[in-house]
């Protein structure tokens, strides 16, 4: 119930044998876990904490210059001569961490103007930014599967007039609202977006499905459009 309660923690020691962890430093709030799920229980609603892992052996850090971030951009393009340049980004178990850009729509993560390529990002973490998570915008034939998404503004993942997009399987944890103003009042914030920010959105084939989103101050995933949804 407490959505801004969460604990971004270093592992100290791990045992392979039963899964048991030691923190560096202890855990600064109370999260509740069990063996099982309470699904049985509260209508399908598991209401144990969630973990996720943000390292990876991979890394792409920003820094924290005029709070610029950085940034992970897939486009098409065409070259002076007219020679037409094919965007595609193949992402797996990479760690994003800083990135994106303070009040703009420039996402840590973000596919413009793709559409005559394929994009997959799968099993990564893409975390700690200074804006919006993931922005695929006029875009095509982008698969986003089993990453996690944790302490972004405004956004975790937007999408705006785009076709073929799956957001599959993906974790969405502590959205927060942009410190632009003095309340949350025409500023929302959200976990997921899927042609909901604008009423031009158009998007067909946005899959939206297997996710778990949480710690985010107004609303989990805010859709419309053709649009399938699967919690």
């Amino acid at each position: 119930m407490k959505w801004f309660e969460k604990d971004l923690v270093k592992i100290k020691t791990y045992d392979s044998e039963t899964g048991e962890i030691t923190l560096v430093d202890p855990l600064a709030f109370y999260h509740w876990g069990a063996a099982v799920s309470t699904a049985a229980d509260y209508s399908g609603i598991d209401m144990r904490c969630e973990v996720m892992l943000m390292t990876h052996n991979i890394k792409i850090v920003g820094d924290d210059t005029d709070s610029w971030g950085c940034q992970v951009v897939t486009s098409d393009f065409t070259e002076a001569n007219n020679e037409v340049r094919v965007g595609r980004t193949f992402i797996d178990n990479v760690e994003i961490y800083n990135c994106s850009q303070y009040d703009t729509w420039k996402a840590a993560l973000r596919f413009q103007g793709t559409k005559l390529g394929y994009s997959r990002v799968s099993n990564s973490s893409i975390y700690s930014g200074l804006g919006i998570g993931l922005e695929v915008m006029y875009a095509e034939n982008v698969d986003i599967i089993n990453n996690n998404f944790w302490e972004f503004l405004k956004y975790g993942i937007n999408i705006v007039t785009s076709n073929n997009i799956t957001i599959d399987g993906n974790w969405v944890m502590g959205v927060q609202w942009r410190e632009v103003q003095a309340s949350t009042v025409g500023d929302p914030t959200a976990g997921i977006v899927g042609c909901g920010h604008i009423m031009s959105d158009k998007c067909i084939n946005l899959k939206i499905i297997n996710n778990v989103v949480g710690a985010v101050e107004n609303s989990g995933v805010d859709t419309t459009g053709y649009t399938v949804q699967h919690y």
